[in-house]
């Protein structure tokens, strides 16, 4: 009979591929549901609140939950500077309405380019 190769580690890298592939998947299907979940709070909230700064803070507020980030902010972009309109600070009640940021040249060239998530 003559000798058959061995298969064994070329399957396993398959297999090893395999498992990657899924694990990605499934973390894009975490993170769907967790935006899925977002919309729905926020879109709830829009029919409670009478005015857009209202919208606006439940939205960051959730955002700040969901995706576990420590500060969410809308602001109105300067030369090298974000006057902060409304803001979700996580760890503290401190009003940061009409704070200023202020910005390195390359991230204000990046937030000038589009919406950047810092």
């Amino acid at each position: 009979m003559p000798p058959t190769a061995d298969r064994g580690p070329a399957r396993l890298a398959e297999l090893e591929a395999r498992l990657v592939q899924l694990q990605d998947e499934n973390v894009q299907l975490a993170e769907h549901q967790a935006d899925t979940a977002l919309l729905g709070l926020v879109s709830e909230h829009v029919f409670l609140e009478a005015d857009a700064a209202g919208i606006l803070r439940v939205a960051l507020e959730q955002i700040s939950i969901l995706k576990d980030l420590a500060l969410c902010a809308v602001g109105d972009l300067g030369a090298a500077e974000v006057v902060l309109r409304h803001a979700y600070l996580a760890r503290s009640a401190a009003p940061l309405e009409g704070r200023t940021l202020r910005l390195s040249p390359r991230v204000a060239g990046e937030l000038a380019a589009g919406a950047v998530l810092l």
